[in-house]
């Protein structure tokens, strides 16, 4: 009987759990998020009629729920900052979109907030280029990743060419407008707002015009948050929605708007809004057509993987139910806060477990040439492990075998050692001018008191400017040729030689100089027999810390409009969302960095001798 009634109650405890865990019980529980992050664009003007308007704050404020904005810079940020979920929503170029999804970036385009015509290829007023054929072996500023890269690769591909028959200068949108009217390069694939401005200002001309090679600019979301805020969602589009409409019905205000926050003149403004068109959101096969047909130009230049299946990839992408949902009912037919609780949906976290590896290993003898490489290898084991437990995500972290594939990849196809070989001369071109200045100034510091006085409070003034704050400098004052590379990077190398040397120098044993004195020795005599073997060890140690620095720096300098190097394939690694290629140019990097270290501590210990034991 008393086992019956334990079975009944068992039972019955059974059921009230499974009742609770049922959607119509944990919907009253559901959650909502604490904030809801965009970002807004220039390229995106609806995006400053959201933001200027506040139309999502002041829906979200009776949920307590803020919102936070972030400034895009183009596509290929605002797909950086929706990978690393610093927005929840981001705007780009439908195909810029094919680029994040292929390569792992797990995101849904939702709406469409413009059918624009914002790139063309531009070339300067006087210019002789006339038709794409015409820029064979010229050199081409783009930002990889973007509608303006995909719509130069189009054009190439129509006139017989790929991105081989050209060379392609890697800059930002607002760099690669300077670099054209600098004459650094002969064209630029331009975007809007930047392109209207040097069609003004500077007469530049848009010497091929294709509309039907934009993309759409559309509105993408995070999977992760759609599927679990669905709702919120919507709320988002109907407030796009309203800033649209918005745009539309008032296009005066829309125009002063949108030149307060750009800071442009009212003649570009005229020009960028009369390409833009604002009259349709929904997102569907319009939309679809125009990313496949860039997906195949993608394929061909290997800007996503060649095993990619751009129709499924693009089917995955674009999910038209939210828009069709949104402006298929008018705004105060919005959903009661009941009914959007009711459409949340809980994801629940599997717990994984990990075993936890024993404290005491005993006591095994390691040879200590091995020992370095504990740590490394042990690293490299456990990042196999997590990224094929699915722990780590892919288009974050891919698995080291994955990435030791790219290298591989790179290699075969003769990139890898293009680009290595790019690198470590500029490298050693750097080092060797800017430890030689190092050498000079170092040592006149160092020996005469008065060049001291007179050098010294500037140069270590100059020591504490940030090497990224050199990168816009050179950029204005040499250009994006190699002039500005190799200066930046011989800054790297220059401070730490002359620092050790003049410290070293200044600090040497007088009663070596007395004996010097002593032998009635000359000053070159001094120099040479006392000064340098005393100096020798810190300034070895000057050498190293600036042949690293000068890794360091390479790294800043191939941001300057760099079209190869290794630095390069990080930044075209950034900008086409491939984890993989921005892993395998660390370790190049750390590769190359620690070979180049160990040649010179060879050296150094053969010009030591015993003093390097």
């Amino acid at each position: 009987m008393i086992v019956r009634k334990r079975a009944k109650l068992a039972l019955v405890a059974a059921i009230l759990m499974v009742a609770a865990m049922s959607p119509g019980c944990s919907r009253k529980a559901s959650a909502k998020p604490r904030s809801i992050k965009l970002d807004y664009a220039y390229y995106n003007p609806v995006s400053l009629v959201l933001k200027d308007k506040k139309f999502l704050e002041q829906d979200l404020a009776s949920d307590g729920i803020s919102v936070e904005w972030t400034q895009s810079l183009g596509s290929n940020k605002a797909l950086e900052l929706l990978n690393s979920k610093s927005v929840d929503f981001g705007s780009t170029a439908g195909a810029a979109a094919l680029i994040g999804k292929a390569n792992g970036n797990p995101i849904k385009a939702i709406y469409v907030y413009s059918r624009p015509e914002w790139t063309a290829l531009v070339v300067r007023k006087d210019s002789p280029i006339a038709k794409v054929e015409d820029l064979k072996g010229k050199k081409v500023a783009v930002t990889r990743g973007t509608d303006p890269h995909i719509f130069l690769l189009r054009a190439l591909h129509e006139a017989g060419l790929t991105e081989k028959d050209i060379q392609m200068v890697v800059l930002q949108h607002p760099e690669g407008r300077i670099a054209l009217e600098k004459g650094d390069v002969d064209a630029w694939a331009g975007l809007d707002p930047m392109m209207a401005q040097t069609e003004i200002q500077s007469g530049s001309r848009l010497f091929y015009r294709n509309v039907n090679f934009n993309s759409y600019g559309v509105l993408n979301v995070r999977e992760e948050f759609a599927q679990q805020y669905p709702a919120y969602v919507e709320r988002v589009l109907d407030a796009y929605e309203k800033a649209r409409l918005w745009a539309l019905q008032n296009p005066h205000e829309f125009r002063k708007l949108f030149a307060t926050d750009t800071k442009l003149d009212d003649s570009v403004i005229t020009k960028v809004l009369g390409r833009t068109d604002l009259t349709n959101s929904t997102i569907g096969d319009n939309q679809r057509q125009v990313i496949l047909a860039a997906g195949d130009v993608l394929k061909q230049n290997n800007v996503i993987n060649s095993s990619t299946d751009v129709s499924a990839t693009v089917t995955n992408l674009i999910d038209p139910r939210y828009a069709q949902d949104v402006v298929n009912k008018s705004v105060a037919e919005k959903m009661s806060t009941v009914e959007q609780h009711r459409r949340l949906v809980w994801k629940d976290a599997d717990a994984r477990s990990t075993s936890k590896p024993p404290d005491n290993f005993g006591r095994i003898y390691i040879p200590d040439r091995l020992l370095g490489w504990i740590i490394p290898v042990s690293v490299l084991l456990l990042w196999e492990l997590l990224a094929r437990l699915g722990v780590l995500p892919p288009n974050w972290l891919p698995a080291p075998t994955v990435v030791g594939k790219t290298i591989y990849q790179l290699a075969a196809a003769g990139d890898l050692w293009k680009h290595a070989e790019m690198t470590v001369s500029r490298v050693a071109i750097g080092f060797l001018i800017g430890a030689s200045a190092g050498t000079l100034f170092g040592g006149l510091t160092g020996y005469l008191p008065i060049a001291r006085k007179l050098l010294d409070p500037s140069l270590q003034a100059l020591r504490s400017v940030p090497s990224i704050a050199w990168v816009p400098l050179f950029l204005l004052w040499l250009g994006i040729q190699e002039t500005s590379k190799i200066a930046l990077i011989s800054v790297g190398a220059f401070f730490p030689v002359y620092l050790n040397l003049s410290v070293a120098m200044r600090h040497v044993d007088t009663k070596l100089l007395e004996v010097g004195k002593l032998y009635r020795l000359s000053r070159f005599q001094m120099v040479r027999r006392l000064i340098l073997p005393a100096v020798l060890p810190e300034f070895i140690v000057g050498l190293r810390s600036g042949l690293g620095l000068t890794w360091m720096f390479v790294v800043a300098a191939e941001l300057l409009g760099a079209s190869s190097g290794i630095g390069y394939l990080m930044v075209d690694g950034e900008m086409t969302g491939r984890a993989a290629v921005i892993l395998a140019s660390v370790i190049l990097f750390a590769v190359f960095g620690k070979t180049t270290d160990w040649m010179r501590n060879t050296a150094g210990r053969r010009l030591l001798g015993h003093r390097a034991r």
